[in-house]
């Protein structure tokens, strides 16, 4: 047996070796990832150099992108960095008259409360009544004809409505009975021939064979449907012409009962009606001389209401006025208020900056030391 070595692994000098490996790596895709770009707006390029990195004492490479603009672009861009600083400047003249008007406490209370509407004086002619239901004393001497009744009793016309629909089902039923099974089956046969084809859910040719068998079977139901509607009116109407038959001998006795009736009852409306006209005549006289004393009362009223409306329709313009004045007050004093402030947002130094950047800056300004 050969002798066993009891030299322990250098793994601090392993971890040392992958990590120097693990830098060149690092490094040589840093130096992959920044080529020089050319464009026809101008050019990228990347400087290096070779520095002390302080806190581990070792030597590395530092990069630094440089954009360089067409000089054409370049002049645009000196222009608009010199727009930026005139707005930044205009804006900071404004701040002072921005805090003069902004850092006041906002008083509204200088401008008084708003003027309320007036209020209605009430009811115009509140006081009108009529002298009463004209004619209430006069009543008939009843009911003529009170005891002639619509029917002799429960022989009305007696039909079910929901025997078409209970044909319907039945005959509907029947016939589902025997489709059912049916497409069943040829829906499983019609699906083993496509699988044995090589077919399957999704394939249009599938798909196809699918949609023709479901028109087919939907047109098989309709089929049956409209069939039970058929027999269904067929029930109806037969049902129904039982009931009208019955329902017609019904209706002769009951017109002779009433014929009869009717004829008893003319000659007692006859003596109602004259002595309902005596009444009546009489009413007349009152209701002319109520009507009079209410026109006089309502032409009266009618000027008060008049006068009303008019001073009602002044009080409230002139309260309309006196609100429209305040309200025109009120915003020029918050338009006052902010003026100066709009004005330097108007001038939106930092957004022209921000644009600018946006226009001409370059893309990842940056980068990692290696």
């Amino acid at each position: 047996m050969g002798k066993k070595s009891s030299k322990a692994p250098d793994v601090v000098g392993a971890a040392r070796e992958e990590g120097k490996i693990s830098r060149e790596t690092a490094r040589d895709a840093t130096y992959a990832d920044r080529p020089d770009q050319n464009g026809p707006l101008g050019s990228t390029t990347w400087g290096q150099e070779r520095v002390l990195d302080p806190a581990t004492g070792e030597y590395v490479t530092k990069w630094t992108q440089n954009e360089n603009l067409d000089p054409s672009l370049q002049e645009a861009a000196e222009f608009g960095k010199a727009d930026v600083r005139k707005k930044a400047l205009l804006s900071g003249k404004l701040q002072d008259r921005v805090n003069s008007e902004m850092g006041a406490r906002v008083d509204f209370d200088q401008f008084g409360e708003g003027r309320a509407g007036p209020e209605a004086s009430g009811p115009i002619n509140g006081n009108m009544r009529g002298s009463g239901p004209i004619g209430a004393g006069i009543n008939s001497s009843g009911r003529v004809g009170s005891g002639i009744g619509a029917t002799t009793g429960a022989g009305g016309f007696e039909w079910d409505s929901n025997n078409r629909q209970r044909a319907e089902d039945a005959a509907y039923g029947r016939s589902t009975q025997r489709l059912d099974p049916k497409f069943e089956k040829d829906r499983q046969s019609l699906e083993l021939r496509l699988r044995n084809r090589g077919l399957s859910s999704g394939d249009q040719q599938y798909q196809s064979e699918m949609d023709s068998f479901n028109t087919g079977r939907n047109d098989a139901y309709e089929m049956a449907r409209m069939g039970a509607v058929g027999e269904g009116r067929q029930e109806d109407n037969q049902s129904f012409g039982q009931a009208t038959g019955a329902y017609g001998l019904d209706r002769d006795t009951e017109q002779q009962r009433y014929d009869q009736l009717l004829s008893s009852g003319q000659n007692d409306r006859a003596a109602d009606q004259q002595y309902f006209g005596q009444r009546l005549s009489g009413a007349e006289n009152d209701r002319a001389a109520n009507q009079q004393s209410f026109g006089q009362k309502l032409s009266a009223g009618e000027n008060n209401r008049a006068a009303n409306q008019q001073s009602y329709d002044q009080k409230t313009q002139s309260a309309a006025n006196a609100n429209a004045l305040r309200d025109q007050k009120i915003q020029e004093y918050i338009d006052k208020r902010g003026f100066s402030l709009s004005e330097q947002q108007a001038l939106d130094a930092t957004g022209s900056a921000g644009r600018l950047s946006a226009a001409y800056g370059g893309g990842d300004s940056g980068g990692s030391d290696s």
